[in-house]
């Protein structure tokens, strides 16, 4: 049966033929047998997966196309394969036609053609989008953590994004809006989020420019605007002393951003919308692991001075403060009980030692405050 695109437009949905018509110049028609009236086809789909096609032709009283195409696939019937195998016997009816060249030919010049598109962009007719969402989160001893959240959104006509939902893929198949750079990409995030807590990390100077590289990666949020890829940032190392006297080890960069605890480390400037490599003229494992410092205790801060200080260090490292310990027992501790409420109908009790407060509840032996450069250690009366 002759077939041309008039007749297939109006025998086969629209969104079938599109996607079809895109499977036919990527030469993704893997066998064409025609009888008569009847196709069997082999159409390669999603993730290497081969379809076979079984299609009945016929024409009604007005000589409109009917089609019956059945299909393996999870859709089954008159399906984007179905629609690519009709593509191909047109266009090799055509060529034949036009005493063009035969089908194997053919095939190999829609490949080179595909060959020079670009895979990974959206078409036009897709209108979600996969998004990678960065941040970092901090566990409780306060050494931070890199977070990708891959995000489905949808596009909308100014440009903008709809509703976000977290994406966690596809058990029937993988969806239009994940382009083949996302399959790659979402197999390392999903190694990253199975083993956060494993001594080897992921190649993060491969991963992080391949998701800037989408043009769809985000600081924390769908409407923060897309991250690029920035020049290299000088950061060095300095101590963060805390209001209770714990102290932290902290990277700052030339300009200000945000560290992500990587290997090797990189930044986030969430103004300029640019991310990059930090240099720090250490190797960058070594920079890596004291970028992951905790917030230290008074004695785990002397420790970590000592020890610090015995390492063969390629240059010397900022130490922490040495603060001088004020340790007293004598403090009588104040009552206080705090009213809260519209009509003040509930009460709260506190204990206010020297304008350090703590509650009945608080299991801590002792309070502490720096105070200039010294370290004050009050004890609890208990």
């Amino acid at each position: 049966m002759d077939l041309k695109a008039r007749d297939l437009a109006a025998a086969i949905p629209a969104a079938h033929l599109s996607r079809g018509r895109h499977y036919y110049q990527q030469g993704r028609v893997l066998r064409v047998d025609v009888e008569q009236d009847f196709i069997a086809a082999t159409v390669q789909g999603s993730r290497g997966m081969v379809y076979a096609c079984d299609i009945f032709l016929s024409r009604d009283r007005r000589q409109r196309l009917q089609v019956d195409g059945a299909c393996d696939c999870p859709v089954g019937f008159n399906c984007k394969h179905v629609a690519a195998a009709l593509l191909a016997v047109a266009g090799r009816q055509g060529n034949a036609r036009a005493g063009a060249v035969d089908e194997h030919a053919q095939r190999w010049l829609n490949s080179v053609e595909a060959a020079l598109a670009d895979a990974d962009a959206y078409p036009p007719e897709v209108r979600d989008r996969l998004l990678y969402l960065l941040d970092t989160r901090r566990d409780r001893t306060g050494v931070a953590q890199v977070v990708v959240t891959p995000t489905r959104v949808r596009l909308l006509k100014d440009g903008g994004y709809g509703a976000a939902s977290t994406y966690r893929g596809n058990p029937y198949g993988v969806a239009r809006f994940v382009r083949p750079v996302d399959l790659r990409l979402l197999r390392e995030l999903e190694w990253l989020q199975e083993s956060p807590y494993l001594g080897e990390q992921p190649a993060w100077d491969q991963l992080l420019p391949a998701l800037l590289a989408t043009g769809r990666c985000h600081w924390q949020a769908k409407d923060s605007p897309p991250l690029s890829a920035g020049p290299p940032r000088l950061g060095h190392f300095e101590w963060h002393t805390e209001a209770d006297g714990g102290q932290q080890l902290r990277l700052r960069l030339d300009p200000p951003a945000e560290v992500l605890p990587t290997l090797p480390l990189w930044y986030v400037d969430s103004e300029a919308a640019v991310a990059g490599p930090i240099r720090t003229e250490l190797p960058d494992r070594l920079a890596a692991a004291l970028a992951a410092a905790p917030v230290l205790s008074p004695a785990a801060a002397e420790e970590a001075s000592q020890r610090l200080q015995a390492l063969p260090l390629p240059r010397p490292l900022p130490l922490p403060a040495q603060l001088k310990r004020i340790e007293r027992s004598d403090v009588a501790p104040a009552v206080c009980l705090h009213l809260l409420g519209a009509g003040r109908e509930r009460s709260e009790l506190s204990f206010d030692y020297d304008g350090l407060h703590t509650g009945p509840a608080d299991p801590a032996p002792r309070l502490s405050e720096r105070r200039g450069g010294e370290l004050w250690l009050i004890e609890l009366d208990r």
